[in-house]
């Protein structure tokens, strides 16, 4: 899987780049003449996913290409369904904003067995094998809240956080926000909850909190072991690599466990090997797995 940090604007150009060669000697439905392209998002409720259809239909009307737009609306099971009505229809590519980064992997692998390429937009997809994924940096937007915040509290206090433990693009913002409430020895994490991305239930996880509430902590020492075993393909790929196997030493024990975990996941020779190649670039880069 390869990782694109750019703005959404540019995921139809890159997805139409991409799929050209793809799908030139795939049959087309009698009516089709164009390329075809199913996208189904988390969501049509949201503002910012109603900015990325716009963009999408507009790119795609400058393109000649004709778009199939869905939304899972945060349920697996309809999301994984449309992604199997596009494979049915002979799509020549899919677009996938997970509702579920591990859960739609099974959805993935069967486009990936009809030799449709996906590509995913804004969620990343933790199983099956996708061209690109397109992103803002959302760990750096997660740092920049935490800073906010620190600011605001002049560097004390007790935070409290809502997330979305299923989707990648959370899971990045909550660890960019951890990396910069840790600066603050005065700052505390006290609690984490799921708003499940939506408004009405992460208002109803917040009203359980008001300024003043007095919260009992326990602190105990983690002793459980955090050593992961590394994969051969990985191993070999560190010996030919010295600046990356510095810097994969230098990981803490679970950002080390993260990026085994994310080879491990896959048994697919070639997708292994790809994210095999992606972790060393990345490690070169001094990138942490996100």
């Amino acid at each position: 899987m390869r990782f694109f940090r750019h703005t959404l604007p540019i995921l139809l150009p890159v997805l139409l780049i991409s799929i050209l060669p793809l799908s030139s000697c795939k049959k087309k439905e009698p009516d089709a003449g164009k390329i075809v392209i199913g996208v189904t998002l988390l969501t049509r409720a949201h503002v910012f996913y109603k900015d990325l259809e716009d963009g999408l239909r507009k790119a795609a009307d400058r393109y000649g290409y004709v778009l199939i737009v869905t939304a899972g609306e945060f349920d697996l099971g309809k999301q994984s369904a449309q992604i199997e009505d596009f494979i049915t229809r002979k799509v020549d590519a899919i677009v996938v904003a997970p509702v579920d980064s591990r859960g739609i992997g099974p959805a993935i692998r069967k486009a990936n067995e009809a030799k449709i390429p996906v590509f995913t937009s804004d969620i990343a997809s933790q199983e099956g094998d996708v061209v690109c994924h397109i992103a803002s940096d959302n760990v750096a937007g997660g740092r920049l809240a935490g800073e906010f915040i620190a600011r605001a509290l002049g560097g004390k206090g007790l935070l409290a956080v809502i997330g979305q433990p299923t989707v990648t693009s959370v899971l990045d913002r909550v660890q960019g926000f951890r990396d910069a409430i840790a600066k603050y020895p005065g700052l505390s994490i006290v609690t984490e909850v799921n708003g499940e991305g939506v408004r009405d239930k992460a208002m109803q996880a917040a009203s359980r909190w008001s300024t003043g509430d007095t919260v009992k902590l326990s602190v105990a020492l983690d002793t459980r072991p955090r050593n992961a075993t590394v994969p051969k393909e990985l191993k070999i790929a560190l010996a030919k690599s010295s600046k990356a196997k510095a810097a994969f030493d230098g990981l803490a024990p679970s950002h080390r466990k993260a990026y085994v975990d994310w080879i491990e996941e896959v048994k697919r020779p070639e997708t292994r090997e790809r994210r095999v190649g992606e972790t060393v670039a990345r490690l070169v880069r001094g990138e942490k797995f996100r």
